[in-house]
C-alpha cells in the first residue's frame, strides 16, 4: 500500500508498507505516520508467487482526524478548604470547545459517556 498527498504526486509518497509476505486485506498506519486533518490518497496491488505484481487499484481518498486539543495541566482540587464543594481548576488547552470532569474513589475512572 502507498499513500501520497495527491495521486499525481506518487513519487511523495508519504508511506509505503513495502513487500508484506503475505495477501492481506487490511493495513494499518502507525499514529505519527500521517499528519493530521490531512487529505491523502492510496491505492494498493498484489504479488503472485512467481513475483509478477498486479496493476495497482483505483486511488482511494481518506482524510485524517483533526488533532484533539492538549490534555488539561496543572489540574487542583481545593482539598477540604470549602465545607460545602470542591473547586477544580486546570489549565486550558487552545482549540477546546468543552470539557467533561468526572468524580470517582479510583485513580482511573470509566470514561465519560456522551
Amino acid at each position: 500500500m502507498r499513500t501520497a498527498a495527491s495521486s499525481s504526486s506518487w513519487t511523495l509518497t508519504v508511506f509505503d508498507s513495502g513487500a508484506t509476505g503475505a495477501a492481506l486485506t487490511t493495513c494499518s498506519v502507525t499514529l505519527g505516520a500521517l499528519g493530521w486533518q490531512t487529505d491523502y490518497v492510496w491505492h494498493v496491488r498484489y504479488e503472485d508467487n512467481h513475483g509478477n505484481w498486479s496493476l495497482w487499484s483505483t486511488p482511494t481518498t481518506f482524510q485524517t482526524l483533526r488533532q484533539p486539543p492538549a490534555i488539561p495541566a496543572a489540574v487542583v482540587a481545593s482539598n477540604g478548604a470549602f465545607a460545602d464543594r470542591v473547586r477544580i481548576t486546570w489549565t486550558g488547552s487552545p482549540g477546546a470547545s468543552d470539557f467533561v470532569v468526572c468524580r470517582s474513589t479510583h485513580p482511573r475512572p470509566p470514561r465519560p459517556r456522551r
